[in-house]
């Protein structure tokens, strides 16, 4: 296994999780490197082997994590910009069948960028969650997950997004929640294929 822990000084540890003779977890350090300033999420992408990191004030950020083939690092997206509004957050994976897809959170806008990156990085678009159905939107968002393919009832993927604060009637400002949107949605809104 590989763990990547980033830091709000901007450093970062890549290292290699195996099990010791005694079988306790051991770690060794294979990388260490920095960013100008506070880094957020990160995510390793297994198909390729790049490290995507978010910095807050400045973009993400392409690594590779291969020992011995470390090219030098790509910004793949640039904050402040039409993409993202800092600070870039959470960062996320989904397989989408041939396709992977990067999304990104952007707290300064409450909104999310998505990019295909499972070849030539392209930029798709971006998506907010609105207020439907007596749910409230999302905003002031933090964190992002997905995972493609079935998950209950989400046929195509699911997308699990941090609200700050939780705006439904009768839950005004009370606290941080979770908001579920189907893949399939983002999908059509952004015509990823």
């Amino acid at each position: 296994f590989i763990a990547v822990v980033d830091g709000t000084d901007g450093q970062v540890r890549q290292l290699r999780i195996s099990a010791g003779a005694d079988g306790a977890p051991r770690a060794v350090e294979e990388a260490r490197f920095g960013l100008s300033s506070q880094t957020e999420g990160c995510v390793i992408d297994d198909r390729t082997g790049n490290l995507y990191i978010g910095e807050e004030a400045h973009g993400i950020w392409r690594y590779s994590i291969n020992a011995g083939a470390r090219a030098a690092p790509v910004q793949i997206a640039v904050a402040p910009s039409e993409m993202l509004a800092p600070d870039v957050e959470g960062l996320s994976l989904m397989y989408d069948g041939p396709n992977t897809w990067l999304m990104a959170s952007s707290q300064g806008d409450s909104a999310f960028a998505v990019w295909s990156v499972g070849g030539e990085v392209q930029y798709r678009g971006r998506f907010s969650v609105i207020t439907a159905n007596g749910v409230d939107a999302v905003t002031g968002t933090d964190g992002i997950a997905s995972y493609g393919g079935p998950v209950g009832g989400y046929a195509s993927g699911l997308v699990v997004v941090q609200d700050d604060l939780d705006e439904a009637p009768g839950r005004t400002g009370e606290r941080q929640n979770f908001k579920l949107i189907d893949f399939q949605a983002i999908r059509d809104a952004l015509a990823l294929r």
